[in-house]
């Protein structure tokens, strides 16, 4: 009898606003902002009647779509609450006063998950999460041979975390540190699974490590860099214009016999507009070498492509935690102290051997990640409280 009075009852926009003001200021701007995205849904749905609809306008209603059904939800328990208020106006036995009560402190709780799941809904992701495939880089640097040491760390650290995510992992290149017949001067991984580029992203940069080097006999701690970049897939839409690249071949170096000084089995191709360049002597075969080449150097410029679209979403939105990715420093892992701390986090914890097995390594990923969020949801916030003041 109540409910099928409360859906009966008319409740004005003042009354609505009103509810939402006094329950939650963020809720009240949140429903604006899902108010903005009703009415484009609803021209969408007049156009889909009209058969006025193109590929790109489904997609979007699409997109919309859990977000409209948010702001039904708003509207259905803020009607609940208004029309049960009205009943306690008009007054009635302590039994029916108490239930009406009831049913208000149950729709607020309701509207508190609702707020949670449209803020949610409205941060906006990074395009390129879906990517489930994606290439490891790692590049011995400062400190020598305990550099290229490290880096071997590193490229096996990435290699068991990716084994415990159940992600298919493999070695698409190790260069070795001549200088000891081991290490890793650069090293390339082939990585390909659910929320692969989501996960490792945050992983490119700067990784430093505090250690005795194998080579010291003196016992003294050294410092020692590894860096990384994560390469995500190219997407088909992303095309490399023939005009701006310059190939190059000449004779490979290395291990491989008198056939590798004869033959230019080795390619250079020169991104002519930012200067990046890609060398492959993998293969005795040029056009393997060529072809291995421009898919490298494609990859390594869409990256680019993908920071500088995350960048200018950052100033977008006017957010304090994103910049070059290449350039951060990630993590410092002292060995004598068993130590390692995220230098984006302040995230400290302890067991070096825990860590290169993976096993640490995703708590750290898990607390860069909840920073991005907080940070998005605060710019977010701060957006409808600008808008709400014009």
């Amino acid at each position: 009898m109540i409910k099928k009075f409360i859906f009966n009852c008319h409740l004005n926009r003042f009354q609505f606003s009103n509810t939402l003001n006094n329950i939650s200021k963020t809720l009240y701007l949140i429903n604006q902002r899902l108010g903005e995205l009703n009415t484009e849904y609803e021209m969408y749905q007049d156009q889909t009647i009209k058969g006025d609809m193109t590929e790109i306008k489904r997609r979007r209603m699409n997109e919309l779509q859990p977000k409209i059904h948010i702001y039904k939800q708003i509207q259905a328990s803020v009607s609940v609450i208004e029309d049960a208020k009205q009943l306690i106006s008009m007054g009635g036995s302590s039994d029916e006063i108490s239930m009406l009560n009831e049913e208000i402190q149950s729709q607020i709780e309701y509207l508190k998950k609702y707020q949670d799941d449209a803020l949610s809904q409205l941060i906006e992701e990074d395009e390129y999460d879906h990517i489930r495939q994606l290439n490891v880089e790692v590049r011995a640097g400062v400190g020598g041979s305990e550099g290229s040491l490290f880096a071997e760390d590193i490229i096996g650290m990435i290699q068991n975390y990716a084994s415990l995510q159940n992600w298919d992992c493999r070695v698409i290149s190790i260069q070795k540190d001549t200088q000891i017949g081991k290490g890793c001067k650069t090293g390339i991984l082939q990585i390909s699974g659910e929320n692969v580029y989501q996960q490792l992203k945050c992983e490119s940069g700067v990784h430093k490590v505090i250690r005795v080097p194998e080579t010291e006999a003196k016992g003294r701690l050294h410092s020692s860099t590894a860096s990384m970049i994560v390469l995500p897939k190219v997407t088909d839409s992303f095309h490399l214009s023939d005009k701006d690249l310059r190939y190059e071949y000449m004779r490979a170096s290395g291990p491989g016999g008198q056939h590798v000084n004869k033959t230019e089995s080795a390619c250079r191709i020169t991104h002519v507009p930012t200067g990046i360049q890609v060398v492959n002597m993998e293969d005795r075969s040029q056009e393997r070498n060529k072809q291995r080449a421009y898919q490298i150097l494609r990859d390594k410029l869409f990256a680019i492509h993908v920071q500088e679209k995350q960048e200018r979403m950052a100033q977008t939105r006017k957010s304090q935690v994103a910049g070059s990715d290449r350039s951060d420093k990630i993590r410092t892992y002292n060995f004598p102290q068993e130590r390692i701390t995220d230098h984006r986090t302040n995230l400290t914890m302890y067991g070096i051997e825990k860590m290169l097995s993976g096993e640490l390594l995703g708590e750290f990923i898990q607390k860069y990640q909840e920073k991005i969020h907080n940070a998005k949801l605060q710019d977010l916030l701060d957006e409808l409280q600008n808008e709400n003041k014009k």
